[in-house]
């Protein structure tokens, strides 16, 4: 249901957020929530049409690096401060790897713009071959023009200034004898979950240290290799992670996929609602509910879900499709043909172009409800 995407891909969202270095401390304000919901739909469209320069031209690498920078007076040097942004620059982008998530049938939506008098945030979603994940940008007005300054990624509950930071501190206080066996672990860990062998890549995982391996990425990579590698290794390291993983969102949304996977149903269920709050509310986690509620057997909930999903998001098939899913396999023809029917003026289709949908319902098909419904 909800996957990770890559670590490749995060880092890659990393560098690019550094790609074009300027020096300088700029002045900053809040903008209105007029403008800011215009600037989100321009950046929403940027990559919708396959065209990521707009987006790429709206973050402003340059305060997040004075920022991450200013962290430390130790080495306050231009030069020495380049040797760390040229080490991070690269030939990717964010938006080209947005472009290239949606082009593969998924979507980046904005969702919502949300003002106070101290911050401004854009609440996105992203959808893909890799699942759902959501973005929430910080933007601030830069001079005249409005700028994200700051990312948060649900799927890995960093911040890029949080990562940043971690990565200058690095590069200034450099480590001069490496821990061979914490090496030795952690390229063990992902050479194991790379070649699909999760009970080989958690059992590396638990020969970390516990307060490297307590860290939140390390602590999210253990939860997703435990999830794969079975239902006991889950619940172990899920005492873990909601014992020290602070709470924010990626609290509640990275478990869900391994919640799901082994039926800890309620926790999940939990853990959507308190997402949705986070979110300021997607109607698309309605989806996620009616299939929770579906294996749960308590379909007058599942349906309840879809219905509200069709009326938030009627232009999204999976509303109509997880009705029909149901309906059918309650062998509720009527409520069926129903749908069927209203997916036809929805969509302007043919009633010909419904029937891949139906292959899995053969009884249906030769039923007197479809081929009455066929006829007229």
């Amino acid at each position: 249901m909800f996957k990770n995407i890559s670590r490749k891909q995060v880092i890659l969202i990393l560098t690019a957020f550094l790609c074009r270095y300027a020096a300088g401390v700029p002045a900053w304000d809040i903008p209105n929530e007029d403008d800011l919901a215009l600037f989100g739909s321009y950046l929403e469209q940027s990559i919708s049409n396959g065209n990521p320069w707009y987006f790429n031209h709206s973050f402003d690498e340059s305060l997040l690096v004075r920022r991450v920078i200013d962290e430390s007076d130790k080495y306050a040097g231009n030069e020495f401060n380049q040797g760390f942004i040229d080490g991070l620059l690269s030939n990717l982008d964010m938006g080209g790897l947005l472009v290239d998530e949606i082009s593969k049938g998924g979507s980046f939506t904005l969702l919502h713009c949300i003002t106070d008098e101290n911050s401004a945030t854009l609440i996105f979603r992203l959808t893909g071959p890799e699942g759902v994940n959501y973005h929430e940008y910080s933007v601030e007005l830069i001079g005249d023009e409005m700028k994200v300054t700051d990312a948060y990624l649900y799927n890995t509950g960093q911040r890029i200034s949080e990562t940043v930071y971690a990565l200058y501190q690095e590069y200034i206080n450099p480590v001069k004898v490496k821990d061979v066996r914490l090496e030795k672990h952690l390229d063990a860990l992902r050479r194991h979950e790379s070649k699909g062998h999760p009970d080989r890549a958690y059992r590396e995982w638990k020969k970390l240290p516990e307060g490297i391996r307590n860290d939140k990425i390390l602590l999210a990579e253990g939860l997703r290799v435990a999830s794969l590698a079975g239902e006991k290794e889950f619940l172990a390291v899920l005492s873990v992670f909601e014992e020290n993983f602070p709470d924010e969102p990626a609290k509640y949304f990275i478990p869900l996929e391994g919640l799901t996977t082994h039926k800890q149903y309620d926790k999940a269920i939990a853990n959507i609602d308190i997402l949705d709050e986070y979110l300021h509310n997607d109607p698309l986690l309605e989806f996620f509910r009616a299939n929770i509620y579906s294996e749960t057997g308590e379909y007058e909930k599942a349906t309840g879900c879809l219905y509200n999903l069709i009326k938030s998001m009627p232009e999204l098939e999976l509303g109509y499709t997880g009705l029909l899913n149901i309906y059918l396999e309650k062998q509720l023809y009527g409520e069926a043909i129903s749908v069927l029917t209203e997916m036809i003026h929805t969509f302007d289709a043919a009633k010909e172009e419904i029937t891949p949908f139906l292959t899995n319902y053969p009884d249906f098909i030769k039923s007197q409800e479809y081929l009455n419904w066929l006829k007229y």
